[in-house]
């Protein structure tokens, strides 16, 4: 998702400063007032990043679910992490890389720890 992101602020970076900016300037309905920048966000990334297409296609059905939850939950969106955490396993399985770690445990692959040396 890195890989994704980076190539997102390499093509649409003007996009995504106007969306983020937006967000923070409406915290309580910002999903309703900033729906100019975010189409303006999405349609620079669908057009100039193809990973972005692969895991849109790929993560439909995921990327739905967030974004009911999102939209029902504008004021607690903590309300959506199983969303999110299946979005992010969804979308590093379409980039081929393997979901999870320590820090950001996925919902299907349970967390595991390394002892330490003494």
């Amino acid at each position: 998702m890195d890989a994704t992101l980076t190539e997102v602020v390499k093509h649409c970076s003007e996009q995504l400063a106007a969306y983020s900016e937006c967000v923070e300037r409406n915290p309580l309905d910002w999903n309703e007032k900033c729906e100019k920048q975010r189409k303006g966000l999405t349609l620079c990334a669908e057009n100039n990043v193809a990973s972005l297409r692969r895991v849109k296609e790929a993560c439909a059905e995921a990327i739905a679910a967030y974004d009911t939850c999102v939209s029902q939950n504008t004021t607690d969106p903590e309300q959506c992490m199983d969303a999110l955490r299946a979005l992010h396993t969804c979308t590093e399985r379409a980039a081929g890389r393997r979901p999870g770690n320590a820090s950001t445990p996925d919902a299907t692959t349970p967390a595991t720890t390394t002892p330490s040396a003494p």
